[in-house]
């Protein structure tokens, strides 16, 4: 890349004609020390570009380093102080040493985009003759090679960065707004070159900084604990700034070395999040990891969108397993319909067509449904309507209505729920899915006086739970639909 003393001096907001013959002389050396040729600029040597100009990194901060060539997606659970910021400022001023090179950086919230990942950019722009204020959250190094900053409460600021060389930088990943806007990230980031790189601590069990370290998503993933930044300092020497064995000691005698504190701070796992809801992280875990054998006839849930942001879901349950069968976003019922007339004629088909059963033969017969439970309420009474027609075993179920077992529950949601909880208990595996976990783990159970002065079992308002998570809990809702104990009285069906 051609560099000279004129564009240096532009890109620092200083005019060249104008500007202090000893100024000149002085950026004409600063640019002369760290001008390379264009076919040397570590491109694929993050590590030596950085060292080259003065950066001191320890292990982890190297291998983190060489892994942005070889990976698209990277995601680096870390331990508190061991230099993700400090790596993350080095990060951006490699990145934007090529021509045509864009660094979108951002964080959970404006102050932390602000205070913490450019304030350290800012130290670092220093260096290299940068002096910005502390407000400015853009470097500019020429027209064609820039770091940018970016909040999470607007998500239209991220449309429209792109660049032939694009990074995506999310510091503090684990938040809740990092979720809000990650589709704005991927389709910022969805060219064939660019890439995408989360920072933070692992403070939530769900989430898609959670699922990314996890390596699911396509992320590659650089765990960075305490215990190595401690073990490396006592090999080579204390580094300002870092985690060291006698601060992480100090956590351990104050928290336990098996509390969530320890496993986020030092160990950067995930916290197992012991709490009071009806879902403990513990159980959740549990039953996904359950091998979950289907057996008998299929039980369908069904929870009917009642806005233009809910999704219809549909999941089924065989025995101890249950699968989302349908998800979408539908313009009306008919939709729905369609698809649950389709699956149900081909299960029937499936049936008609099985051969008769030979003695000593240990094939499983091809099941039926037993039946559809469906949340009835509102926009779900007309598909109900439409499956009893069509001769489908249809139940309706109404959440706020009166339990099966009135003396132990206020009503059919809370006794469906904890006969989920109590399914999963006993060999249920539910699906693996993000944001079935999320709506799990938001649900707290608590008890009230009965009709009849007895304590019964409820849950906080649905509307508590739909504000929480920022959409409506539909998965959990269809899974529910799948194990709620059924009322007397055989399905509704109207002859067709």
């Amino acid at each position: 890349m051609s560099f000279d003393t004129a564009s240096y001096l532009k890109s620092i907001g200083l005019n060249p004609a104008t500007t202090h013959g000893g100024m000149l002389r002085a950026a004409s050396s600063f640019v002369e020390r760290y001008e390379r040729p264009e076919d040397e600029f570590y491109t694929d040597d993050p590590v030596a570009w950085c060292e080259h100009r003065g950066a001191h990194l320890w292990t982890r901060q190297k291998e983190i380093l060489r892994a942005i060539p070889e990976h698209q997606k990277i995601c680096v659970p870390a331990g508190n102080s061991v230099g993700k910021t400090h790596l993350t400022a080095w990060i951006v001023r490699w990145w934007t040493s090529e021509p045509d090179s864009r660094v979108v950086t951002t964080a959970n919230t404006g102050y932390q985009v602000k205070n913490n990942t450019w304030h350290e950019i800012r130290k670092l722009a220093a260096k290299f003759g940068w002096q910005p204020s502390p407000k400015v959250m853009q470097w500019d190094l020429t027209p064609h090679q820039q770091a940018i900053g970016l909040a999470t409460d607007k998500v239209e600021a991220f449309q429209g960065l792109h660049a032939p060389r694009l990074l995506v930088i999310v510091d503090e990943a684990s938040g809740d707004r990092i979720d809000k806007i990650y589709v704005a990230i991927e389709r910022l980031a969805s060219d064939f070159d660019a890439k995408v790189i989360m920072f933070g601590n692992l403070t939530r069990r769900t989430g898609i900084f959670a699922e990314a370290s996890k390596g699911k998503m396509g992320y590659h993933v650089e765990r960075v604990t305490g215990y190595e930044a401690a073990d490396y300092q006592e090999a080579h020497g204390r580094i300002p700034g870092l985690v060291d064995s006698r601060k992480i000691k100090e956590w351990i005698g104050e928290h336990g070395a098996e509390s969530d504190f320890v496993r986020i701070a030092v160990a950067a796992k995930l916290p197992t999040g012991e709490s009071a809801g009806l879902f403990p992280p513990k159980l959740i875990d549990e039953s996904l990891e359950k091998p979950g054998e289907p057996s008998g006839d299929w039980k369908l849930g069904i929870d009917v969108a009642r806005s233009g942001g809910d999704e219809t879901v549909i999941v089924g349950r065989r025995g101890d397993r249950m699968e989302i069968l349908f998800r979408k976003r539908v313009k009306d019922h008919m939709q729905t319909f369609d698809w649950l007339m389709d699956w149900w004629t081909d299960v029937l088909q499936q049936q008609e067509e099985e051969e008769p059963a030979v003695a000593g033969d240990d094939d499983e017969p091809i099941p039926g449904v037993d039946v559809f439970n469906i949340d009835a309420t509102g926009e779900g009474s007309a598909l109900a309507d439409l499956m009893a027609r069509a001769g489908m075993p249809v139940r309706r179920e109404h959440f706020g209505g009166a339990a099966k077992k009135p003396k132990r529950f206020k009503n059919r949601r809370a006794e469906g729920f904890y006969a989920l909880r109590d399914w999963m208990s006993n060999g249920g595996r539910i699906p693996e899915d993000m944001k079935l976990i999320e709506e799990l783990e938001y649900i707290e159970p608590f008890s009230v006086i009965g009709k009849q002065g007895a304590l019964v079992k409820q849950l906080r308002p649905k509307k508590e739970l739909k504000a929480r998570l920022g959409r409506s809990p539909d998965v959990s809702d269809a899974c529910m639909l799948c194990v709620i104990p059924n009322k007397k009285g055989r399905p509704n069906i109207t002859a067709r």
